[in-house]
């Protein structure tokens, strides 16, 4: 938490002579401390200065100065709002309250004080300084982005583009074509008011999502979420410890050691300990011939963890001690949905239900089957269009070949009149002579 801000000049009238030659003596001493690297003191004797009364812009500047170099950024930006009630037109005070949201990653506010300080006192270094801020502010916007891909209508040329959200409002002059990416403006139910980003049609308006059960547009994943999902095999720790191949039975001791690490880690997840529950829980593995329901305990434990992939392993593992345990389906299929792998996340859950029905699983599967849901329309919806795609390629060389039977037929029917008229002739000659 950062210090309280320091205080602001007291409302009054003049100083004295007495005062104003104090107040400029802890100036020359607080430049002095600045430059010597003492920046505690000197903002000591600044805030001395300033406490006398009559504080002006440029005091505040160098006090905020100060204060951002003492990594407090919010009270360099208090400083910096008190500077500008003095001089609205302090290019100082912009560009360093600019570099305190900067700090704070106040990007928006960071970019707009930089701009307004560029306006009254143009220099290169700070124009630096707000592109990189611009470029910070770009990305942060891409990443909130939410973006969708229209995926049905392709039959029909896209979908219908309402102006407002009622279904009855006025309908937009053309349609938004299929395979375009619009931004989410507004979500309300079934019903997306959007901005276009690519492809064909109105640049703004709303449409349906869904429509009965078809898949109109689907959500695009986030590009962070994708950044984070495809590091996640090289952030997850090494997957622990299996149980040896080679010991086929436990003895007496074995046992009873297996059976109090088992219990150990038991204690220690109801405490919430997830970490030294899984530690015991390998220990107790380690001893040999493990079962299905230990490496499910263990899986359970890694998506405590955030640890998805482990946990796949180990109901892998348990599914091949034991190909009837609903508890390994069902955790595995949690693993597959951290790292949204739907289709096997949707596999698993069905066949967990099948095997050990339980309402909780069931509400959690609705969700990746609506992501299934998702899928299997986006990939008919580029099925269609590749298709149309294809047609569309392939109808002027249809054209060409259609052409080409014509002048086929059109020369076979000329060679066919030609004959006919070569034997009416040769007839009415023989006719002739007889």
């Amino acid at each position: 938490m950062e210090e309280p801000f320091p205080p602001l000049a007291p409302e009054g009238g003049e100083l004295s002579e007495e005062a104003e030659c104090e107040q400029a003596a802890l100036l020359e001493v607080a430049l002095d401390l600045s430059e010597a690297g003492d920046l505690s003191s000197s903002l000591e004797k600044l805030t001395a200065a300033i406490c006398l009364g009559s504080a002006t812009s440029l005091m505040y500047c160098r006090r905020a100065d100060l204060l951002l170099r003492l990594q407090r950024p919010l009270a360099t930006i208090n400083d910096c709002s008190a500077a500008l009630a003095v001089n609205a037109g302090s290019a100082k005070a912009y560009k360093i309250r600019a570099r305190a949201h900067a700090q704070l990653e106040n990007w928006t506010e960071a970019q707009s004080d930089f701009q307004k300080s560029l306006k009254i006192d143009f220099n290169e270094a700070t124009e630096e300084e707000a592109k990189l801020v611009e470029s910070k502010l770009a990305k942060a916007s891409e990443e909130h982005l939410q973006r969708w891909e229209v995926v049905g209508g392709a039959d029909k040329g896209g979908v219908v583009v309402r102006k407002g959200f009622e279904l009855k409002s006025s309908e937009a002059s053309c349609r938004l074509c299929t395979g375009a990416i619009v931004e989410e403006l507004e979500l309300r139910g079934e019903r997306l008011r959007y901005r276009r980003l690519s492809g064909t049609g109105p640049d703004e308006g709303w449409i349906s999502i869904s429509l009965k059960d078809k898949v109109l547009a689907c959500r695009l994943a986030n590009k962070t979420a994708d950044a984070e999902n495809e590091n996640f095999e090289e952030d997850e720790p090494p997957f622990p410890e299996m149980a040896p191949n080679d010991i086929k039975e436990l003895e007496d001791d074995a046992l009873e050691k297996q059976q109090m690490l088992k219990a150990q880690s038991a204690e220690l997840a109801d405490e919430q300990h997830f970490e030294e529950a899984m530690e015991k829980l390998t220990e107790a593995i380690i001893v040999g011939c493990a079962t299905a329901l230990m490496y499910g305990r263990r899986a359970e434990l890694l998506m405590r963890l955030g640890r998805p992939r482990a946990a796949m392993r180990d109901c892998c593992r348990a599914l091949e001690l034991n190909p009837d345990s609903g508890k390994a389906y069902k955790t595995r299929a949690r693993a597959n949905s951290k790292l949204k792998r739907w289709t096997s996340a949707h596999a698993d859950f069905q066949e967990g239900l099948k095997i050990d029905y339980d309402e909780t699983t069931y509400e959690e599967s609705l969700t990746v089957a609506s992501k299934m849901k998702e899928i299997t329309a986006v990939a008919t919806a580029r099925r269609v269009k590749e298709e149309a795609d294809r047609e569309r390629k392939q109808a002027p060389s249809l054209k060409e070949q259609e052409l080409r039977e014509q002048r086929a037929r059109h020369q076979e029917e000329q060679q066919k009149a030609q004959v006919r008229k070569t034997r009416s002739c040769l007839l009415h000659r023989s006719k002739k002579y007889t």
